[in-house]
């Protein structure tokens, strides 16, 4: 077993400490932002970008309040710009980091710079060595950003590789959520493994839902509907979400799918 998923490894324990540690300080900016504190929030928020973390894992109070901060003081924008350019230095000289590449998605996407990270993905996979880590994130939750620049065709290419990335994201959530809904039905289940499993959901589902959503996207702009389709049963059947696919029926619309909308709808 890995370190990393192992409930009573060191790695694992020191994973859930960062984890407690990053969603505190995020709640903090909430808390900050939501008192009108713009100037103690951006602070906090540097803090957040410029800490050290195997993965960046945002939460929703999280995303709420950068976008109340980039909407009211422009101040904070300029200031998360400079955060934004410093990640950006980094990665180019560490472009196998994942933290780091979920950062400059995460802040490019609040700062409408999506333009600028689609730059950034053709300069880093213009050599021979693929930057692995980083595609591998750009092609998960970075999708929206190629979708948004128009600039889609360009990782066309990788469409196979993205859809077969998310299947392996869906394939790790899947029996976490089997167990997790009959816990109680296991009274030798230790608490360990508990604890384990609701955090593995709490950091995996988000991350299923978006890359679920944004793939669905990729599959009807590409015209491979059929893709689509089996996308949306396929997590429908995992996720037990209505709003999912409610979800995944508005996006089918708006692609002018109204057959395929009803079919998601039907379930």
């Amino acid at each position: 077993m890995s370190s990393f998923t192992d409930p009573d490894s060191p790695e694992f324990l020191a994973k859930i400490r960062g984890l407690s540690s990053g969603i505190a300080d995020m709640s903090e900016v909430a808390r900050l932002v939501d008192s009108g504190d713009f100037d103690s929030a951006v602070e906090m928020a540097e803090k957040v970008f410029e800490g050290q973390s195997r993965d960046f894992h945002p939460i929703e109070e999280f995303e709420e309040c950068l976008t109340v901060l980039v909407e009211k003081s422009p101040e904070a924008v300029e200031r998360l710009e400079a955060v934004l350019n410093g990640l950006y230095v980094q990665l180019r000289k560490a472009s196998q980091s994942r933290s780091l590449a979920e950062k400059v998605i995460f802040l490019s996407r609040y700062l409408n710079q999506g333009e600028r990270f689609v730059a950034l993905f053709e300069e880093l996979n213009q050599g021979d060595d693929e930057p692995f880590e980083f595609n591998s994130v750009a092609l998960g939750n970075g999708i929206d950003l190629f979708l948004a620049s128009g600039r889609a065709d360009i990782i066309r290419g990788q469409f196979p590789r993205t859809i077969h990335r998310f299947f392996i994201t869906l394939s790790t959530l899947e029996p976490e959520l089997i167990f997790i809904r009959r816990k109680n039905e296991y009274e030798e289940w230790d608490n360990h493994s508990a604890l384990f499993e609701e955090a593995a959901i709490s950091i995996q589902a988000p991350q299923a839902v978006t890359e679920a959503k944004l793939c669905f996207r990729l599959a009807l702009e590409y015209g491979a509907d059929d893709i689509a389709e089996y996308i949306g049963r396929r997590v429908c059947s995992v996720l037990q979400d209505d709003q999912f696919r409610a979800d995944l029926a508005v996006i089918a619309r708006t692609y002018g799918r109204d057959a395929l909308a009803e079919t998601l709808e039907k379930q």
